[in-house]
């Protein structure tokens, strides 16, 4: 048995205070555990060394108490920057809907990484309490501010919000502009229309694209005429072309759905084994609950693996493993919060027979083949 586990829990808790920041982790994997943690935990929470405060703000994260949740919010109250933009990651990361109102407070903070972090976690809880603040946070002279509230913004996707995105598509910064573009296209006011064709002209191709896109998911075919006439206008090849794939794309109208009993999937990409580490994008769970996001790699801490679906069973094989796992499954339609698109419409394969969970994203670039015929998920 570790020695440490022999001591009270007043006693792990004191370890906090004498020992180095390295031990911390191992510290608290015993303290989280003890049934009588929380007084202790909250007294660490409150104490004067701003080193350790940040580091159990990071650790509580998926500590499930309301009086540490308490004690991280009044901690955006500290006289420390640090802490004060570790509780606002941490907050963000929980979606602590309560913490709305003091983390609006804190887009002025004096700490610009303060400011970051409140803005970042103001778009995590999608609370649209926080848009006024945030509009006001994209005319900031700060670019990292500006970046962080149109993303933010783009998230909590209120409709209130449009003036102040459509006056960000004149931002210097192209990325601004593309944000921009792209919150325009789901927040569905056609106020944006004549704006999003003029940004068919901007000077980087990615932001054109991307107008392009948000207006064949804002306009319906009552807005063809309009588009028609600016096209019949136009000199310009470019836009031109960009016009008349809209104007092809609106009358050709949304994809048909799925039905769900089509979801017993015989290929992936047209072939029938696929290295999903690097042929695929894909959410991956790791067994924690946490999401890790793949695309076209894998990171080093991760193992490789194939595999091949047929029928209702799904065959894995590890890297550096000769035999096919075989693996039943069943499929849950659900969301994934993904950190720049908010909630993202996905299904999982719920494998029946290994603890391991495979969910892929549905989006308007990812394909999935039924035998022969392609379909775009939307």
């Amino acid at each position: 048995m570790n020695e440490l586990d022999a001591l009270s829990t007043a006693e792990i808790a004191a370890q906090f205070q004498v020992t180095d920041s390295g031990e911390w982790p191992s510290l608290w994997y015993i303290l989280r555990k003890r049934p009588d943690a929380e007084p202790y935990i909250v007294q660490l929470l409150q104490g004067k060394n701003a080193e350790l405060k940040q580091d159990m703000i990071g650790m509580v994260i998926n500590y499930n108490s309301q009086t540490v949740i308490d004690r991280i919010i009044h901690a955006l109250l500290d006289e420390n920057e640090g802490v004060r933009k570790k509780a606002a990651d941490c907050l963000g990361t929980m979606k602590i809907v309560r913490a709305v109102e003091p983390l609006i407070t804190l887009t002025r903070d004096s700490g610009k990484l303060v400011q970051n972090s409140a803005i970042n976690a103001l778009g995590n809880i999608r609370d649209r309490r926080a848009t006024t603040a945030l509009c006001e946070c994209i005319k900031s002279p700060d670019e990292t501010i500006r970046i962080d509230a149109v993303c933010a913004l783009h998230k909590i996707r209120d409709p209130a919000s449009v003036d102040a995105i459509l006056d960000a598509l004149d931002d210097v910064l192209s990325y601004i502009r593309y944000r921009a573009v792209k919150t325009l296209g789901l927040l569905g006011d056609k106020k944006a229309v004549k704006p999003l064709v003029e940004m068919l002209y901007d000077s980087e191709d990615y932001v054109c694209n991307m107008s392009a896109g948000a207006l064949i998911q804002l306009c319906g075919v009552e807005d063809i005429p309009y588009l028609t006439e600016v096209l019949i206008e136009e000199d310009d090849e470019d836009v031109r072309d960009y016009l008349e794939y809209c104007i092809e794309q609106i009358q050709a109208g949304p994809p048909p759905e799925i039905p769900r009993e089509q979801w017993l999937y015989r290929a992936w990409l047209s072939e029938p084994t696929i290295n999903a580490s690097s042929d695929v994008c894909q959410f991956f769970e790791d067994g924690t609950g946490e999401f890790k996001y793949f695309n076209m790699g894998v990171t080093s801490d991760e193992v490789p693996f194939h595999f091949r679906v047929e029928e209702e069973k799904i065959y894995f094989l590890l890297e550096n493993q000769e035999q096919w796992i075989e693996t039943k499954f069943e499929i849950e339609e659900t969301t994934y919060d993904h950190y720049d698109e908010g909630d993202v419409p996905c299904f999982k394969l719920l494998l029946t027979q290994d603890p391991l969970t495979l969910s892929y994203q549905q989006s308007a670039t990812y394909y999935h083949l039924i035998g022969d015929t392609p379909i775009k998920f939307s």
